[in-house]
């Protein structure tokens, strides 16, 4: 009986008796399970935060998709606020940046197929009013960067592929979207200030006489100078563009004595700058590197391409770099352009 008693009385610990170093070897292996006790806790909090954001994200898209999905059956439009927020993250196309202004705030971005805001880009400037149109409906096959790293088609937001979309939805030609941009203009010209410039065609081109008149036309209603860029030099007339600043669009040095002789100035899509941030001389033509693009100055500050008259007297062109998502598709096609253009000159 005495050694069951004595097995079921609790056992006591001496610690007078313990070493030093025993407690130390107790004290850290506590110290270490409330240490792990504490960090699975970290984890589980953290887990179910993580599971609640995703709830909630989960939740935001399904209401949006929902919202939308409300307003499409009930055909009705977005508020011109809303149209406002979406038109001008589309001005940046040319470089990046966003804008101000409705391109139209009775149309929805699906039935948008031209965008013409005030942009807040950093390499055009402030003040600036820019165009955008749908590149497959208005530029020209010949343009030999049309879905070949084109940076219109392939510019920030999506929004010319959206334009493209509507276009080819409701089946407007190139003449009905040079209407529509034209009829945008004289509305902005009405509220424009008097030295706002406008920048036409940061994506697209007026493929025809008849376009480039309507557009040409319209501009007269625009109280500053407007300029854009053309690949169709070369079958529209330059009188058809009126006071427009409208430069040729040219890939090698040899087209600039024929765009010249059609009454254009020129600009130059280039692979690199061969004589850095100064101009050089070729093809009879003194190349000057695009200040903008230099990041010296702005387009608004700059203004050599707002002087097409200025430039063809100085027999100047406007060199740009290769830029965006798909330059080494265009600095591959500038090569092999440019030897095709060697070649047929040795062989004439």
């Amino acid at each position: 009986m005495s050694n069951a008693n004595e097995c079921t009385k609790p056992m006591q610990v001496n610690y007078n008796e313990c070493a030093a170093e025993d407690l130390d070897r107790l004290h850290e292996s506590v110290r270490k399970a409330e240490q792990r006790q504490s960090e699975w806790r970290l984890r589980l909090e953290m887990r179910a935060a993580g599971a609640e954001r995703a709830r909630r994200a989960r939740a935001h898209r399904q209401r949006h998709v929902l919202q939308h999905r409300a307003r499409a059956a009930r055909g009705t439009r977005r508020s011109p606020r809303s149209s406002h927020t979406k038109a001008a993250a589309s001005a940046g196309s040319d470089g990046g940046g966003d804008g101000d202004g409705p391109s139209d705030p009775h149309k929805s971005k699906h039935e948008q197929t031209v965008i013409l805001v005030k942009t807040r880009n950093k390499k055009l400037g402030k003040g600036v009013w820019a165009s955008t149109l749908p590149v497959r409906q208005t530029c020209p096959r010949s343009c030999p960067f049309l879905d070949n790293g084109c940076y219109g088609q392939r510019g920030p937001g999506g929004h010319v592929a959206r334009l493209e979309r509507n276009a080819a939805r409701q089946g407007l030609t190139a003449l009905d979207i040079a209407r529509e941009e034209a009829r945008l203009i004289r509305r902005a010209a009405r509220k424009a200030p008097a030295t706002a410039l406008l920048r036409l065609h940061v994506s697209g081109d007026s493929s025809t006489t008849e376009s480039a008149e309507i557009v040409g036309e319209a501009c007269e209603a625009w109280k500053a100078r407007a300029w854009g860029y053309t690949h169709c030099w070369a079958w529209v007339p330059r009188a058809a563009w009126r006071a427009v600043s409208m430069l040729a669009s040219i890939e090698t040095p040899d087209q600039a004595k024929s765009a010249l002789a059609r009454g254009y100035a020129v600009s130059m899509t280039v692979s690199a700058f061969p004589n850095g941030k100064r101009p050089w001389v070729e093809g009879g033509v003194t190349w000057i590197p695009c200040p903008a693009q230099m990041r010296r100055t702005t387009c608004a500050e700059c203004r050599l391409c707002l002087d097409d008259e200025g430039l063809i007297r100085r027999r100047q062109g406007i060199a740009f770099r290769e830029h965006g998502s798909g330059k080494l598709r265009v600095r591959e096609t500038l090569v092999q352009l440019r030897k095709k253009a060697l070649g047929d000159g040795g062989a004439s």
